[in-house]
């Protein structure tokens, strides 16, 4: 914004004696219904050069000499007519109000010199050495109502640092005003979108005063700006994980907070061992123990080259062996040709619409006199999904059918179990073992994730890998947090009891509280001399950080008499 203002003054200098304009765009946007076109419209003075956006943002295009944008905002508007964009051109008081109005924390109400009627009003103010002075200004709260609010200002300060964070407060109330949307400034990129701020102004049987976070979902308040009681050690935070947490206690000593946000998604992970990937080849190995596969992506496709020139009458999808999978080719095409184009040749029956049962075979019938050709191929055309299956036996029409053990394979992409698919964030994706973690059949198996810190563990979520078998194949297994990366290690502690096999039959995400929590820098999953099988690992807890203590706190708002 203030670099938006600057354009906005040099070309204002540069440009005294010519005629000024300013230009307003918008980046097309899918989730909306309409964009805005560019418009280019004459501008008396740089007060002009503003836009007050539907919803009460202000954004400040650049003021230039031509047509040609130099700058795009991201805030979209309402409307693609360009008179009705045209129409919010104007001298934006407001902006004026936030650049020459300077308020200090301890200052009392101030009148703005650049808007008349106008004046700065203290909400509230706070003085670390004070406790008394955290009381807000009731009769401020009650000339809200009967004023015009159109700023709010928070400072705050420290021994060595400050914080400001302006809000539009137009058309606002005294608790609702606070969104993301109406954020003017702030040194936070990554706040929530969703985020519905509220200023609570009592705080009845608690000593907790500031400002809380309404996200809307499983669990609805986050703490953000947060009074931590006299004497305490701790602030707990839940939501997101995204928003920062500022604490102001009557203690000097660090703050650790609740991150509700996953601390082991992304990081690294490995295990005992992986099953070998899903070859192509595995798919004309006459062998119904194993399984070719792409992985969940856009367009699989995987191609046989029959060793000759055939036409086909019929293609058998065989059942895979139990434990082995099954069969996953909801949406395939197959196509027949003379090249390896996957995209050319003669369509053999429909796309497969309705998935296999776990032991039957699926039946593809071509149509009459197909063409001979040389190469069969199968692709999901348009849309996310995978390929999946033991083995494929074809029949020709009027002739030896083709024998496709050992001829070569292509596809567009390997399935493999590796560790880090179980920290990837993709849960319940797909109904194959698309983004799951697997090891081999070995007796001490296990998986292991590293947080990259020593944290407080206080939860896992651990979610079901497809197969019921190898999912109830985990009971016994166990959790262990430890500061060694060797899973076995005897100082690591074990954060809940062992996987129940009643639990883990109702095929659902398992949640393990570690009661006591327990720290540590590696999570372990051990296996009780099973393979171990999972799609997700989700790890919550606590990390430690220092958290900025302001010695005052101060929130005025920019009120206009009415």
């Amino acid at each position: 914004m203030a670099f938006l203002l600057l354009i906005c003054l040099l070309a204002e200098i540069a440009l005294m004696t010519e005629a000024r304009v300013c230009s307003l765009g918008n980046e097309p946007d899918p989730d909306l219904p309409k964009v805005t076109h560019w418009v280019t419209l004459p501008v008396r003075d740089p007060c002009d050069c503003s836009v007050i956006v539907p919803g009460g943002f202000n954004t400040v295009p650049v003021l230039q000499r031509g047509g040609s944008p130099y700058v795009r905002t991201h805030y979209p508007m309402v409307s693609s007519d360009p008179k009705e964009i045209g129409s919010h051109f104007g001298c934006d008081p407001i902006q004026q109000g936030v650049h020459d109005a300077t308020v200090e924390p301890h200052e009392a109400a101030v009148t703005s010199p650049n808007l008349p009627h106008s004046e700065w009003i203290k909400l509230m103010y706070y003085d670390r050495s004070d406790p008394n002075s955290i009381e807000p200004d009731h009769s401020v709260l009650d000339k809200w109502k009967s004023s015009q609010i159109t700023e709010v200002k928070i400072s705050l300060r420290g021994n060595s640092s400050g914080l400001d964070l302006s809000f539009d407060a137009r058309g606002s109330n005294s608790t609702s005003w606070f969104t993301y949307d109406r954020l003017l400034n702030s040194p936070w990129k990554d706040l929530d979108h969703n985020a519905i701020f509220r200023l609570n102004w009592t705080a009845k049987g608690a000593d907790i005063l500031g400002i809380h976070a309404e996200l809307r979902r499983s669990h609805p308040v986050e703490g953000w700006l947060l009074w931590v009681p006299s004497g305490a050690d701790e602030a707990q935070r839940w939501g997101t994980g995204k928003l920062p947490v500022i604490a102001f206690a009557r203690t000097l000593n660090k703050v650790h907070w609740m991150d509700r946000d996953v601390l082991s998604r992304g990081r690294p992970s490995i295990q005992s061992s992986t099953p070998a990937p899903a070859r192509g080849e595995y798919g004309v190995d006459s062998e119904p123990r194993t399984r070719a596969s792409t992985a969940y992506e856009f367009q699989p496709w995987w191609m046989v080259d029959m060793g000759g020139t055939f036409s086909l009458e019929e293609i058998v999808i065989t059942a895979c062996a139990p434990g082995a999978g099954k069969t996953e080719l909801t949406g395939a095409q197959f196509r027949v040709g003379v090249s390896q184009a996957i995209d050319e040749g003669t369509l053999c029956g429909s796309p497969v619409r309705e998935p296999a049962g776990e032991s039957t075979s699926l039946t593809i019938l071509c149509p009459n006199n197909m063409p001979s050709a040389r190469y069969l191929g199968m692709k999901i055309d348009g849309e996310n999904g995978v390929l999946g299956f033991c083995d494929i036996v074809l029949d020709a029409d009027g002739g030896p059918s083709p024998m496709l053990v050992g001829r070569p394979t292509w596809q567009s992409s390997v399935l493999a179990r590796n560790a880090s698919l179980c920290v990837d964030g993709l849960v319940g994706v797909h109904e194959a073992d698309l983004t799951c973690c697997q090891t081999d059949e070995e007796s001490d198996s296990w998986w292991q994730v590293d947080l990259g810190e020593v944290v407080t563990v206080t939860m896992v979520v651990i979610s079901p890998f497809p197969d019921l078998t190898k999912w109830t194949d985990m009971a016994g297994a166990t959790i262990a947090v430890g500061n060694d990366d060797d899973p076995f290690v005897l100082s690591a502690e074990t954060c809940g009891g062992a996987l129940a096999v009643e639990d883990l039959q109702k095929h659902r995400p398992l949640l393990v509280e570690c009661v006591p929590s327990v720290n540590g820098r590696y999570v372990f999953i051990r296996g009780n001399n099973k393979p171990v099988s999972m799609c997700e690992v989700e790890v919550f807890g606590r990390a430690k950080g220092d958290v900025f203590y302001a010695d005052t706190l101060s929130i005025h708002a920019l009120v206009t008499e009415q």
